[in-house]
C-alpha cells in the first residue's frame, strides 16, 4: 500500500496543481476596475489611444493596406466602422464577428465600455 501511496503522489499532486489557475474579477465577469471613468469622454484623448495601442499596427487598421478596409487610426475611419456594424461586435468578440484583436487577448473591458460610451454620447471628434 505504501508503495502505491508513493507513486500516486506527484500523479495527484499534478492534478491538483493543473486544476490552479489566475484570473482576474475583470476577466472572469466582466466586472470593470473601479477607476474605470465612462463619463465626458474625448475621441483624442480616451479613444484614439485605444486603437493605437491595439489595433493601428503596420499589417492591421492603421495603414493604406488596412486589413478588411477598416481604418482605425482616424476619427473618420472609426466611426464608418461603428456605423457599418463591423465594430462592438468584433471587440465585443461575439458570435458571427472576426474577434479582435486578431490573435490577441480581448481588449480590457474598461476600454470596451469607453467605446461604448463615447460612441453612446455621439461619437464626438473632440
Amino acid at each position: 500500500m505504501d508503495k502505491l501511496l508513493f507513486r500516486l503522489t506527484p500523479i495527484l499532486l499534478l492534478g491538483y496543481l493543473s486544476a490552479c489557475t489566475y484570473h482576474n474579477e475583470e476577466q472572469l465577469w466582466g466586472i470593470p476596475p473601479p477607476d474605470c471613468e465612462t463619463l465626458n469622454l474625448s475621441y483624442s484623448v480616451d479613444i484614439a489611444p485605444i486603437f493605437e495601442r491595439h489595433c493601428n499596427d503596420v499589417v492591421c487598421h492603421g495603414n493604406a493596406f488596412s486589413q478588411g478596409r477598416i481604418w482605425l487610426n482616424s476619427h473618420q475611419g472609426v466611426v464608418r466602422t461603428i456605423n457599418d456594424g463591423r465594430l462592438l461586435g468584433a471587440i465585443r468578440q461575439e458570435n458571427g464577428f472576426n474577434p479582435m484583436p486578431l490573435y490577441s487577448d480581448k481588449l480590457e473591458e474598461c476600454s470596451i465600455q469607453k467605446i461604448e460610451a463615447w460612441i453612446a454620447e455621439g461619437m464626438q471628434n473632440n
